[in-house]
Parts: structure tokens; sequence; C-alpha cells
């Protein structure tokens, strides 16, 4: 885990952030992980699922029905998180004014706990009411209270036009009372829980996966793509990168498109499994036959097991089988194509294309990167012209024998191939 943690946080963003589900089992052990790797300033938020809605074993004692899905960012400065959509609080403004606004007042008094002169000195000031005559904070029962908001507040109120004046008895006398008009807002939303109990369980999971294969026990323990989804709207993401390293049944695929189908974004997703394979079912391949055909139905449409069609969301995958690179090939077997496509991955950019020469170069992004494919006169040669056009700008220099050529330019960085290669990809 702490290598694919170290793995991801090269693959994120600035502002990315990493949700990561796990149970009660590896909870402290995975928690400590991740305030290692991004660091306890990047801590956003440990939420609750609540992954089963009955009792999977009655004889025990205690039944486990959550998991967690904790959540880091790489920088939290830079991470964008947006609120939940609330309309139900329009219906807290009860009143609708001439221009059709619903709104409500709300007393300026305070009243509960703390709401005492003696509580807050500060907060006890006159405000002059609209006969002139100055009022202060004072309770039904006579005691001397204090304003829920200081000078300053009430002055944005006054400016705005939303401190209003009502009259009021209290003791036996009718007097001016202020309050502050709230309006509702045009786009109601409110704060996330952590505690998510109101989402679909494993249990339906496993049924849409029953539903859309028409058979069972493809995958143990799937998530319910409104899990992924719930996630996938913290973050408010339209168009970035979703990446999935344990893809399992491609729930986050599903979640991409639904919501892409939903509102129109643009976002992609990159899917990583394995075949899961053992020795007693060595033609296992999860990843082909349950993950990739899943996602291929939910895009392109499907018959469910009631025989029903089901109009697919739309958008298109690949499918790429990626094998590991033996580490006695990185000595004299890569091919120099091979090569330039992993400096790409080193540098987290892509590169142009490889000429099918001796030397290339690319200059994007700010930084150079070379390549010396051999010792051939004109490949040298065409790589000496290129360090000396760029003199006072270091470049980094991937070749087979850098021992040969440091001298030429000294502020560039001088790399060796396979070696650099096999300490960065190699087993």
């Amino acid at each position: 885990m702490y290598r694919r943690l170290l793995l991801a946080k090269d693959l994120l963003a600035d502002d990315g952030v990493i949700f990561v589900s796990i149970d009660d089992n590896e909870l402290f052990r995975l928690g400590m992980l991740m305030e290692r790797v991004f660091g306890p300033d990047n801590f956003v938020a440990q939420f609750i699922w609540r992954k089963v809605d009955s009792p999977n074993d009655n004889k025990v004692a205690i039944t486990p029905d959550h998991e967690y899905v904790i959540c880091y960012a790489r920088r939290l400065g830079d991470a964008k998180f947006v609120q939940k959509p609330a309309p139900e609080i329009v219906a807290a403004y009860g009143q609708i004014g001439a221009d059709g606004r619903r709104y409500r007042d709300r007393l300026l008094k305070k009243n509960g706990a703390n709401s005492l002169r003696r509580d807050r000195p500060s907060m006890y000031f006159p405000i002059p009411g609209p006969d002139g005559v100055d009022v202060y904070p004072v309770h039904d029962n006579g005691e001397e209270a204090c304003w829920a908001k200081g000078r300053a507040g009430v002055a944005a109120h006054i400016v705005d036009g939303t401190l209003i004046w009502k009259q009021r008895e209290k003791l036996g006398l009718v007097g001016w009372e202020p309050y502050t008009r709230e309006y509702a807002p045009e786009v109601p939303t409110r704060p996330w829980p952590t505690v998510w109990n109101d989402l679909a369980t494993m249990r339906q999971a496993k049924a849409f996966l029953r539903d859309v294969f028409q058979t069972s026990d493809l995958f143990s323990t799937p998530k319910p793509v409104e899990l992924i989804e719930r996630i996938l709207r913290t973050t408010g993401m339209q168009d970035g990168v979703v990446l999935d390293f344990f893809a399992g049944s491609g729930t986050t695929a599903h979640a991409v498109a639904k919501l892409n189908a939903e509102d129109g974004g643009n976002r992609k997703f990159i899917l990583v499994s394995s075949t899961e394979a053992t020795e007693d079912d060595p033609g296992k391949n999860l990843c082909r036959d349950v993950c990739a055909e899943r996602v291929r139905r939910v895009l392109g449409g499907y018959t469910n097991a009631r025989g029903q069609a089901v109009e697919g969301l739309g958008s298109g995958f690949a499918y790429l089988r990626a094998r590991r690179v033996p580490k006695h090939r990185m000595s004299q077997k890569l091919d120099h194509s091979e090569i330039w496509c992993a400096l790409q991955l080193l540098h987290g950019r892509p590169l142009s294309p490889w000429p099918g020469g001796g030397f290339a170069a690319d200059e994007g992004d700010g930084h150079a990167i070379a390549y010396l494919a051999d010792a051939h006169p004109a490949s040298r040669t065409r790589m000496e012209t290129w360090l000396t056009a760029r003199s006072s700008q270091a470049a980094t220099v991937y070749s087979w024998a850098p021992e040969r050529y440091r001298g030429i330019d000294s502020p560039h960085d001088w790399r060796p191939i396979p070696q650099h290669l096999r300490e960065r990809f190699g087993r």
C-alpha cells in the first residue's frame, strides 16, 4: 500500500484529491500511511458509508455495517470541494416579497445561551429606531440582553436595507424591535455530512451486477455506483481525470459516465485492474470479463435480466493490457521507442513522437529532455549542436554511455540508460 500511495501522490494534480475505501481491519494502518505520504495538514475528512442494510450474520454479537472512505488532498489549499444541493432549505423562507423572492425575518436580539449583556458586553449597544429613539436589546422578562450581530454587522444590514423594524409588545408596552431579513439563496446548498447512511448498499450493488450480466457471484464486494457518484460530487469536478487503480467491477467508470450524461460534463476515467488469476483458476480475468464488460454494457446499452433494453450512457473507452517489462530486457532488448515512451512516464508529459533516428529532443513544458540512442557520428553531431544551442539552460539527457559526454556541457543532467529505467521501473 505504501508504494501505491507514493505512486498515487505522484499522479495527482496539485489540486487533486484521493479517496481510499477501507474497512476496520486496516483502517488505522492505512491512516498512518496516508499521513506519512500526504502529510497531516492535507487531511480532508473520514467518511463513513453504511455498506449493509441488514445483518450479515445473526449469530454474532456485533456486525460491521460500515466502511470508511478516507480523503486527503495533494495540497489542501489548492483542493476544491463544493457543498451538496439542498433545495429543501428554501422551505424555511416562508414569506414572499413583492419581487417574488422568498425571505425570512430573524430577531436581531440573541436568545438562548450567552444572550445576556454580562455574557457579551460589547454586543450591548443602542440602535436608532424608526422614531429616532435608541433601542437596546432586552429580553421579554426585562433582562438586559445582547444583539446577535456586532456594530459592523448591524451597519451592513442598514446599508443593504435588510434591517427590518416591527412593533412588539414587551412588559405591557409596545415598542420597536429590529429584525434581519434573509433571502433564500438562488442555489441552496449545505455542507456534506461525513456519515453516509442514505446511499445504496453492497446488496443493491450485487443486484445491479446480476441484472447486467444475468448471473450471480461475479464479484464479491462491489461498490454501488451511488457511492462513487457521491465522492465525485463532493469535488464539483466537471472535466478532470478520475483514476481508480483498484477498479474491481468498474463502478468508477459507471459513475463518471452517469454524471457526464446527467450534467454534460467532460470527466474522463482511467481504470486499473488485474486478472486476479490463481493456481486453481489460472484462466480468471476479472479485468476483462467483469470490469471492462460492465463498462462496455453501461456505455453502449444492454438487455437486463428481465429482457428489457437498457439505453447506454454513451461515450467509449479503450481496453489495454499492460505487461511488465522483465528486468533482463532493460539491459539489451528495449526498443528506442519504448525508452522514449518510458521517459514520458518519468517526466509526466507527452513527448514528440520518436523520430526513428539516433537522437531525439523535446523542449516542451519549460524543460528540455533528450535521448542519445547510439554512438554514430551523425547522432553525436546532432546532440552536440542541440546542446550548444542550449548552453545556458540545463537539460536532462539520457544516454547508454553518459560518461563519454558529460564534459560536453556541464549544466546538463546526464542519466544512464538502462540503469535509470531499471531503478525506476524494474523489480
